[in-house]
């Protein structure tokens, strides 16, 4: 004997604890990465529709619908809230990024962030040091010496202006010639062992260049720190400021890192074209090239200047850790590896 979907539907409600809450909807089953949920084209709902799992009142993940049928609909994980993973029975919201009302369900409130989530200086920490276990960094330099390989040219060249010293104060100086001569010497001497200095001095170009492989957790993390610092006050709040974020760094389609250079030498440097000096290992140990970049990376750097920009990679599949590779700074190369 078939169930009626009435009596189903309130089974589960009663069995979830939601009686009264008004879901959007139940999880029927989990078929592997697909999402089957007991919502369809009869409850208005389309493809592209987002919906929020809920468990006891937590959030558990974010699904996207992919394929509507007239009562039921296939959706994947679009992103995580939590460690939990999304199990039969759990319960359905409207995700806050929907503009599809589902029929005869009526919008609730905003829900109020937890005093935990709005501390901004334990928010700030918690960012922090995720940023620091995702963050690997290595030192590349280069000596340019100014010795010259015959010190005679120097000494030719000291002889010669002191020569000149003398010969002008002899000739054009008049009475006051001995003052001048002095002078003009003591002169000549401060600025040949100036030019000695310069010329028998090693000089050394720097860089620290600091690799940050972002992912969810962290930018989750991320968004809780600047809804602290921007004074959210709603859940809803915080899962647009991440959808966007997600959106914007494309994490669920690429491995993007964050790149700090830092001038820590004594002389200019250059790194452009920054993306050949950075990719990553694909299968079979292939070479793989960014596919995006922030130009302010090819900046030429002062001694003691900094910069920061992020570089996208196309994401590599079936890999547990991430080869990362800098080569030629300097005719050198660094290698990184990142877990997943």
């Amino acid at each position: 004997m078939r169930i009626k979907r009435s009596s189903w539907f309130l089974g589960l409600v009663l069995g979830s604890g939601l009686a009264g809450a008004a879901p959007a909807g139940f999880v029927v089953r989990v078929e592997g990465p697909r999402i089957v949920i007991n919502r369809g084209s009869m409850d208005q709902v389309k493809v592209g529709d987002r919906f929020v799992v809920l468990r006891q009142g937590r959030n558990i993940a974010e699904l996207v619908i992919q394929n509507v049928n007239n009562q039921e609909s296939q959706a994947v994980v679009s992103q995580l809230f939590s460690q939990e993973s999304v199990l039969a029975g759990d319960a359905l919201s409207i995700s806050g990024d929907t503009t599809t009302p589902v029929v005869g369900l009526h919008p609730k409130p905003p829900r109020p962030l937890t005093p935990n989530q709005l501390t901004m200086e334990q928010s700030r920490q918690d960012y922090e040091e995720l940023l620091r276990s995702r963050t690997q960094s290595q030192e590349f330099s280069q000596k340019w010496s100014g010795k010259n390989d015959n010190p005679s040219d120097f000494n030719d060249l000291t002889l010669s202006t002191t020569l000149d010293s003398l010969g002008y104060s002899i000739w054009a100086g008049g009475w006051w010639g001995p003052t001048d001569l002095l002078l003009r010497t003591a002169n000549q001497a401060l600025l040949n062992q100036h030019m000695r200095d310069s010329m028998m001095k090693d000089y050394v170009a720097r860089l620290e260049i600091e690799v940050t492989r972002w992912d969810s957790e962290l930018l989750d993390a991320y968004c809780k720190m600047q809804a602290a610092q921007q004074g959210m006050t709603s859940v809803e709040e915080l899962n647009a400021l991440r959808s966007q974020l997600t959106k914007d760094k494309a994490l669920d389609s690429n491995d993007v890192f964050q790149v700090r250079i830092k001038n820590i030498g004594e002389l200019n440097v250059e790194m452009s074209p920054f993306h050949w000096h950075m990719f990553v290992s694909g299968p079979d140990d292939k070479r793989v090239t960014s596919s995006r970049y922030d130009q302010v990376l090819d900046r030429k750097l002062n001694p003691k200047q900094e910069v920061v920009g992020f570089i996208t990679f196309p994401k590599v599949p079936n890999r547990e850790d991430l080869k990362v590779y800098l080569e030629d700074v300097y005719g050198d190369h660094g290698e990184f590896s990142f877990s997943r």
